[in-house]
């Protein structure tokens, strides 16, 4: 089977509900999905660790055939050298959803930065402007905040991953899949007029929603650049967009980035240097300072749409 994720066509033997099948000439990406284990091989050195509340999420190893990403006690996705095949092994008590999240939302955006592409954590919406985008860490509020915009008439283009990329004279937003991810309890979800298209994904808890169309691969025109706060600015009575230049801007998205081997120091300089220009084309990027609550979207949505809040990217907004 064939889908679509960002601009690769990809061939899975299994299938991958989320993504929008395809029938193409070509293929970028083969997936292949091993039987299921009762554990896990043993790996003697680890390259490094991503890690959340003192535990350990993430890690990579260098083998001899390319690297390998696990997630503890749940699956290993092994990358071939040329980046371009994943075998999938995983163990038997590991569901089906939580494989393909950690497919789609982590090994994937991960392998595109492999592949020299600036990869980045980010939620995006469709404004009358171009597109905008919503950055940050897990928790940040990206989801509610496209999720919101998008039952305002703000096309979701997509939850968690964006390619960047320089075309001619523009910089463009390349979308990974439409969708949405929120918790249960979430006063978001609870006004989607639709039901969640599968059950909560059992290693996070969160629902997906099948919001927005897919992109077919096509890229859209990049108007914004929105960081957001890993923790909600109580005192702000107001959404506050303050602009972000220079370094502090090219750090701040290196952070928000989906890295593939953080001790290749090589890659990092040039994912570094790519970041700088492409910050250097004039792409408006500011810190966006909110309060974490339903009533303050409505006045988010008022901020975006004031003139000079959403400038296409070669424009710095006043």
């Amino acid at each position: 089977m064939q889908y679509r994720i960002y601009d690769l066509v990809i061939q899975s033997d299994q299938p991958l509900p989320e993504l929008a099948q395809c029938e193409a000439q070509h293929t970028d990406l083969q997936i292949q999905w091993l039987p299921a284990v009762s554990q896990l091989r043993a790996v003697s050195t680890w390259r490094h660790h991503w890690t959340e509340a003192d535990e350990t999420q993430l890690s990579i190893a260098k083998t001899r055939t390319g690297w390998l990403f696990r997630f503890p006690e749940q699956s290993d996705f092994a990358i071939n050298a040329g980046g371009d095949q994943i075998t999938v092994t995983a163990r038997k008590d590991t569901d089906a959803s939580t494989l393909r999240h950690q497919l789609l939302d982590q090994v994937l955006p991960r392998l595109m930065s492999l592949r020299g592409r600036i990869s980045l954590h980010a939620s995006a919406v469709q404004s009358p402007h171009g597109s905008l985008l919503f950055v940050g860490q897990s928790g940040a509020g990206k989801s509610s905040i496209g999720t919101y915009l998008h039952q305002q008439g703000w096309p979701l283009l997509c939850d968690d991953s964006v390619i960047l990329q320089h075309t001619h004279d523009t910089i463009e937003v390349l979308p990974a899949y439409p969708g949405a991810r929120l918790y249960p309890d979430s006063p978001i979800a609870a006004r989607l007029a639709i039901r969640p298209s599968q059950p909560a994904i059992a290693s996070s808890g969160k629902l997906r929603f099948a919001l927005g169309a897919s992109n077919n691969g096509q890229a859209q025109a990049l108007a914004h650049i929105l960081l957001l706060p890993g923790t909600p600015a109580s005192q702000a009575t107001t959404p506050l967009l303050n602009p972000v230049t220079g370094t502090e801007a090219v750090i701040a998205l290196l952070d928000a980035s989906f890295q593939f081997d953080v001790s290749d120091h090589d890659h990092m300089s040039r994912y570094f240097g790519a970041l700088g220009s492409l910050l250097n084309q004039g792409v408006a990027v500011s810190r966006l300072a909110y309060r974490h609550d339903a009533a303050c979207l409505r006045e988010l949505e008022i901020a975006l749409t004031a003139p000079g809040q959403a400038a296409p990217s070669g424009q710095v907004s006043a």
